[in-house]
C-alpha cells in the first residue's frame, strides 16, 4: 500500500471482484440444493415438513397428491420456505395456512399468514426474487397484504409449464 498505492488498489478490486464471483456461485450452487424429502415425496409431502419446522402454526391443505418437474417443485418450494419467513420475521405472525391447487391451467399455492401486513416486493428483497423465480417458467406472484393484515401471496404456475 505505501510504495505502489495504484498496484494495491488493482489488487484489491481483483479480490473484491473474485469474492464477488465465488458468492454469486456459492448462491447459485446453493439454489439448487434441495431438501432430500423434496426430492423423494414431491411438493407437498416437502411443504408439511416445512410446515412442522416453522415456528408458526402452520397447516397445508392440498386437493392433489402429483408430482412437478423439479425445477418447479424446487422454486414452489423455495416460495414457501421464503413466505413462511417473512410472515415469522417480519410480519410477527403467529398462524400461516398453505393452500397447494391444481385446476385444468394452472398449480397454485397461497401462503396466507396473521401478521401485520406492509409486505411487498422491493428491489433487491426476498420476493423480488421469488418473484423472478417464477417468472422463469411463465408464473406470477400476487401479493395481497394490507397495513395490520393479513397477508396473502398466491404462486401461479401455467400448467403448461409443468
Amino acid at each position: 500500500m505505501e510504495t505502489d498505492p495504484d498496484q494495491a488498489k488493482a489488487l484489491m478490486r481483483e479480490a473484491q471482484a473474485g469474492a464477488t464471483t465465488s458468492l454469486t456461485e456459492l448462491r447459485e450452487l446453493v439454489k439448487g440444493i434441495n431438501p432430500p424429502v423434496l426430492n423423494e415425496r414431491g411438493l407437498i409431502d416437502a411443504v408439511r415438513a416445512l410446515a412442522l419446522d416453522s415456528p408458526l402454526e402452520t397447516a397445508v391443505s392440498a386437493d392433489v397428491q402429483l408430482r412437478l418437474d423439479p425445477p418447479i417443485e424446487s422454486a414452489l418450494y423455495f416460495g414457501v420456505a421464503e413466505l413462511l419467513t417473512n410472515a415469522a420475521k417480519h410480519a410477527h405472525a403467529t398462524r400461516a395456512r398453505i393452500f397447494i391447487i391444481r385446476d385444468d391451467t394452472d398449480i397454485v399455492v397461497e401462503v396466507e399468514d396473521n401478521g401485520r401486513g406492509g409486505a411487498g416486493v422491493r428491489a433487491g428483497g426476498g420476493l423480488a426474487g421469488l418473484h423472478r423465480r417464477l417468472a422463469v417458467f411463465d408464473g406470477t406472484l400476487e401479493i395481497t397484504s394490507p397495513a395490520g393484515g393479513p397477508t396473502r401471496a398466491r404462486m401461479m404456475l401455467p400448467c403448461a409449464s409443468l
